[in-house]
């Protein structure tokens, strides 16, 4: 597909993506948060990130990011915050309108991963409906600035004017019948890379950018929108806390120290950079290891004891899962683990304990992975 891209081209092109594409709808972040987030999650056991993606893939990760902000806004004068200047049956509304089912259903806060398991046709009559949408604007619209479209991050089958794909052809490749449709994002040279490499710097901007449409479209100071659109619903993981305090045999993960009643759940793999909440990237541990991790990546030490937690007690943890309607989400975790370490630059810190920064040991985290 032409010249390999470099990391910081891939940079300046979503930059560029972001500052002079369409600001009529937060469609564009999500695509671009699904499209980074999709490329981390799909590292093979190499840490390679794929060529090419799917449309079905981006619009799981698309209906995820969007769950979240369907919550109610705190203020009695406006309940679903407004994320697009169009009228007719937005992906907001299609998302908020399943989660209101499920959570009224279940009498509590329903989390897209535990969706899936709770009604899984109507998780996937959801995701087929939100991937004809990411086809038919978001997709094709996205590289096209000023009138021009300008392939910088894929390549596809299909466009939004002569080569519009029928919605027809979308339905019988939605059911697994004979199609036309090309369902494949195809990545140019180096770009897949570039988002593994460089989601770090990437998603929090293209989050702070999506912040501030709504803001604008809404009316309201971006400072409030900030962790009510993208941060943990933390309160959501008490399900699993005493599950995987027994797994832990009452001992905190990081310091095997007893446990208490402030017991937290911890995502091994920060939420803020990844945002799996699979049971296989929760642990049980202390307020003080808990708070002093904060976002930083764990030592080989602490992968190593991960990575054999995960597989030594798998049955284990799948009942558990299963019980409590709970994604394993082991493939996902492993994913996002190899390409985030494998691409650590040397003298990276990483935390091991209580104020105790390490350097990254790259052979040790490869023989951890492999």
């Amino acid at each position: 597909m032409g010249v390999h891209a470099e990391p910081m081209e891939v940079v300046e092109r979503v930059l560029q993506i972001l500052q002079h594409g369409s600001t009529a709808s937060t469609y564009k972040y999500a695509v671009l948060l699904a499209l980074i987030d999709v490329c981390v999650e799909r590292a093979d056991a190499h840490g390679m990130p794929p060529t090419s993606v799917t449309t079905l893939q981006l619009a799981e990760r698309v209906v995820e990011l969007y769950w979240g902000q369907t919550r109610t806004w705190p203020d009695p004068k406006r309940s679903l915050l407004a994320q697009n200047t169009q009228r007719g049956r937005s992906i907001v509304l299609m998302v908020d309108e399943l989660r209101a089912e499920l959570e009224g259903r279940a009498g509590r806060s329903v989390r897209p991963s535990q969706a899936r398991l709770l009604d899984r046709s109507g998780w996937e009559r959801l995701v087929r409906e939100v991937e004809w949408r990411l086809i038919e604007m978001p997709l094709p619209k996205l590289q096209r600035l000023g009138g021009e479209l300008h392939e910088w991050l894929y390549v596809l089958a299909w466009n939004d004017t002569t080569q519009r794909p029928k919605r027809g052809e979308i339905t019988a490749y939605q059911r697994g019948q004979a199609s036309t449709f090309d369902n494949q994002v195809r990545l140019i040279d180096g770009v897949a890379e570039a988002l593994t490499q460089m989601h770090a710097l990437l998603r929090p901007f293209v989050q702070q950018q999506w912040a501030r449409t709504v803001a604008s479209l809404n009316d309201l100071p971006e400072s409030q929108l900030q962790t009510f659109l993208f941060g943990s619903q933390r309160i959501a993981l008490e399900p699993v806390r005493q599950p995987l305090t027994e797994l832990q045999e009452g001992k905190c993960f990081y310091c095997n120290r007893p446990l208490d009643a402030e017991t937290h759940v911890d995502h091994f793999l920060p939420w803020a950079r990844f945002g799996e909440d699979g049971l296989a990237n929760l642990v049980a541990a202390d307020h003080g290891c808990n708070g002093d991790k904060s976002d930083y990546l764990p030592a080989h030490t602490l992968l190593e004891k991960w990575c054999h937690r995960n597989r030594g007690n798998r049955s284990r943890m799948a009942a558990i899962a299963t019980k409590l309607a709970w994604p394993f989400g082991e493939d996902r975790s492993f994913g996002i683990a190899r390409a985030a370490y494998q691409r650590l630059p040397g003298g990276s810190l990483l935390w091991s304990g209580r104020k105790r920064l390490v350097p990254f040991e790259r052979e040790a985290v490869l023989r951890a992975l492999a």
